[in-house]
């Protein structure tokens, strides 16, 4: 296999000189497949296994889309666990840091006002449970028309735990128009099904387990 620098991709030089900074100048084979999709505004479900640099894949094109588009649009990504979320907004916040793109977590079992104080400093990238953003935009401190795009982030596992009726909640929310990306390590028809009571019809990707 080989890789791919991430110059080739059409990622901006700022972006680029914040992954390297970090010790990643090469894109992972879901990455490669994935960004020039993201990065073109379709809908996405993109399958490959834990390991294989899934979170990378949705949020280096995030980022670089924030900086294109300088706006007031938010992104909301839902994580299954409180774990999960942590990490991916490690990422973001990695990579972002540098760019001056703000994100923030939000997970249950912790201060709703701190959460509150966070969301004030109009951060672009929202990372929480399904939960506590559920409560987050019913309470209008999460302003979810604003909402660019909406990540499911290990879809299956979303799914299989039950935040069908959040998951939903959340398109409800947002602009019809929002772009829709799903990652996953399985492929589960309930996320298919969500997608299409949505009107989305996104692309496919997947990356064999050989």
């Amino acid at each position: 296999e080989t890789s791919t620098a991430f110059s080739q991709i059409g990622l901006s030089d700022e972006l680029i000189a914040s992954l390297n900074s970090k010790g990643f100048e090469f894109s992972t084979p879901i990455q490669e497949l994935t960004i020039p999709i993201i990065l073109s505004g379709k809908d996405i479900f993109a399958q490959a296994e834990t390991g294989s640099g899934k979170t990378g894949s949705f949020a280096i094109p995030v980022l670089e889309q924030i900086l294109r588009n300088d706006n007031d649009e938010i992104y909301i990504v839902l994580s299954p666990t409180r774990e999960l979320a942590q990490q991916t907004h490690k990422v973001f916040s990695e990579f972002g840091e540098s760019i001056g793109v703000q994100s923030v977590c939000v997970i249950g079992g912790e201060s709703f006002d701190k959460q509150k104080e966070l969301i004030a400093k109009d951060p672009k990238v929202i990372v929480g449970t399904p939960g506590r953003i559920c409560d987050l935009i019913k309470q209008k401190i999460i302003k979810s028309k604003d909402c660019n795009c909406v990540i499911f982030d290990e879809a299956d596992r979303l799914f299989e735990m039950g935040f069908n009726k959040d998951n939903e909640f959340v398109l409800k929310n947002v602009k019809p128009t929002r772009q829709l990306i799903m990652v996953s390590a399985t492929n589960n028809q309930e996320i298919f099904r969500t997608a299409y009571k949505f009107n989305s019809n996104p692309e496919e990707v997947k990356l064999n387990e050989d």
